[in-house]
C-alpha cells in the first residue's frame, strides 16, 4: 500500500488523501484512486452524536480484477491478512 499524500484540517475537519494504491505481492496493482476528499461538519457531527459529512469526491478511482488459473479472483486478497513472518509494507 502507498500514499503519495495525506493532508487533514484539524481546524475546519477537511481530509484529502493522494496517489492512494494497493499493490499485489508481486508489486503489480491492485486497486486505488487518484485523490480523495472528505469535509466533515464537526459541529453537527457533535450535536447529533453521529458523523455528518457534507462533501465525499473521488477521482479516478480503479480496480483491476483478475480471474486467476485456479478460479480465484485477485480483489478477494484485500481481505487476507499478511501470513506470519512476511514482511510488511
Amino acid at each position: 500500500m502507498s500514499i503519495q499524500e495525506a493532508a487533514f484540517n484539524p481546524f475546519l475537519f477537511k481530509l484529502k488523501v493522494k496517489g492512494f494504491a494497493i499493490q499485489e505481492a508481486d508489486g503489480s496493482p491492485l486497486a486505488g484512486f487518484d485523490e480523495f476528499f472528505v469535509d466533515f461538519e464537526a459541529l453537527s457531527s457533535l450535536k447529533n452524536q453521529a458523523y455528518t459529512v457534507a462533501q465525499i469526491q473521488f477521482w479516478l478511482p480503479y480496480g483491476l480484477a483478475i480471474v486467476r488459473p485456479d478460479g480465484s479472483l485477485n480483489l478477494a486478497d484485500l481481505g487476507k491478512f499478511p501470513e506470519e513472518g512476511s514482511p510488511a509494507d
